[in-house]
């Protein structure tokens, strides 16, 4: 981190050399997801937790890419698919937990302070014999593309969730947000075993690799091709360009960032301006190549690899998302889409031909479902699961 204040910070929070290093295996798991059990292991024994676990399901086909664990042990991994329901109405519903920031960890006992003295089935049946007294959660996406999230779960013996607790765990939210993020792009393949460059070279996701100073040191088929159509990205005198002076200067210092220390890298995108049309955003994502023990053997020398994320898709497939994250049928989702664009039950009734009544039943079912009771918050639960266009408008 750099600045006196972060630097400082930090230090009162963690061992920088002990954090330096938890970061590059971070990193690593971007590259080598097999990694993330044993990663999982020391951020538990660091910020003294007894377990945690980190999931990432893409959207909308919901294939798992992530669902890793460590300090449950496999009789209650394989029972924790019983209490789906519960878990979402312990975190206080769908809406409350589309609400939670993605900037540091949200506690259970602070959002829901009684939810451990109450019936419910999860905290009876799952957490109580495990000795199990509470649990932060931390966003790590939640996009038309994917949602994905890191739980850690407190064990009697260690006490209460506290305050430098949460500060411990925020410092590495960006680190595995990113992480994450670019282990989508590789479509969650161990790139370790194989040659990172001809791994690259078959993905549709365009990659660069870079120097300290975006010397271009290699780039894939895809890569190539943005530079030929000179649009958002160009090959200048053996240099990356971007577009847009905002990104640009954003892209020179996450990459000089890189060179100096990874430690201090933010979380988010580089947004480019769009294309074609306002919702057609290209977004530049940055993995480290310095450091790590399965990093720093692959790329060339690259100080860095730069991902360019495709266009966001529009606002109409969210609809996909809910149909996967909900499990609406068919006719759950053709009623829910007229609903969301602000139809009444008697306007989608004539619209897709079906009795009033029809719409009220498939209305009720969808409520059940999503956990909401009024039309309006089915429509601010759409909003939250829309395309973000928070994460990719501003540089950094």
């Amino acid at each position: 981190m750099r600045g006196g204040n972060g630097e400082s910070g930090m230090a009162r929070l963690i061992d920088a050399t002990r954090f330096s290093d938890l970061v590059g295996a971070i990193y690593d798991c971007a590259v080598d997801p097999a990694g993330w059990p044993e990663t999982l292991r020391q951020l538990n024994d660091e910020l003294e937790f007894a377990n945690s676990s980190l999931a990432m399901t893409s959207l909308p086909e919901g294939r798992t890419l992530i669902n890793e664990t460590h300090g449950i042990p496999d009789v209650w991994k394989q029972r924790m698919g019983e209490f789906a329901r519960d878990i979402v109405e312990m975190w206080g519903g769908p809406e409350m937990m589309l609400a939670y920031p993605f900037d540091r960890a949200t506690v259970l006992s602070r959002v829901n302070p009684g939810v451990m003295q109450s019936s419910n089935r999860y905290v009876r049946e799952w957490g109580e014999p495990q000795g199990l007294i509470d649990s932060a959660v931390t966003i790590l996406a939640h996009d038309s593309e994917g949602i994905g999230n890191w739980a850690l779960g407190r064990h009697r013996d260690q006490g209460a969730i506290r305050d430098i607790d949460v500060g411990r765990i925020n410092l590495f939210i960006p680190h595995l947000q990113r992480a994450v993020k670019i282990s989508r792009l590789f479509e969650a393949q161990s790139v370790a075993a194989r040659r990172f460059e001809t791994v690259i070279d078959e993905l549709a996701t365009p990659v660069v690799l870079v120097d300290c100073e975006l010397k271009i040191l290699h780039a894939n088929r895809s890569a190539e091709e943005l530079f030929a159509e000179g649009t958002i990205l160009a090959s200048h005198n053996g240099r990356l360009l971007v577009d847009g002076a905002g990104a640009r200067k954003a892209i020179r210092d996450i990459v000089a960032q890189v060179g100096e220390n990874e430690t201090g890298l933010r979380s988010g995108a580089i947004g480019l301006p769009p294309v074609g049309t306002p919702v057609a955003v290209h977004s530049l994502h940055v993995l480290p190549l310095r450091s790590g023990s399965v990093r720093q053997d692959v790329g060339q020398g690259a100080a860095a690899a730069i991902f360019v994320s495709s266009p966001k898709v529009a606002p109409g497939r969210v609809s996909e998302v809910m149909t996967v994250l909900f499990g609406f049928t068919g006719a759950e989702t053709r009623v829910f889409e007229h609903l969301v664009a602000g139809q009444t039950s008697r306007q989608v009734a004539s619209s897709l031909g079906i009795a009033p009544s029809t719409v009220r039943t498939h209305l009720l079912r969808i409520f059940g479902k999503t956990g909401v009771h009024r039309q309006s918050s089915l429509i601010q639960l759409a909003a939250a699961l829309a395309p973000p266009v928070r994460e990719e408008a501003s540089p950094g």
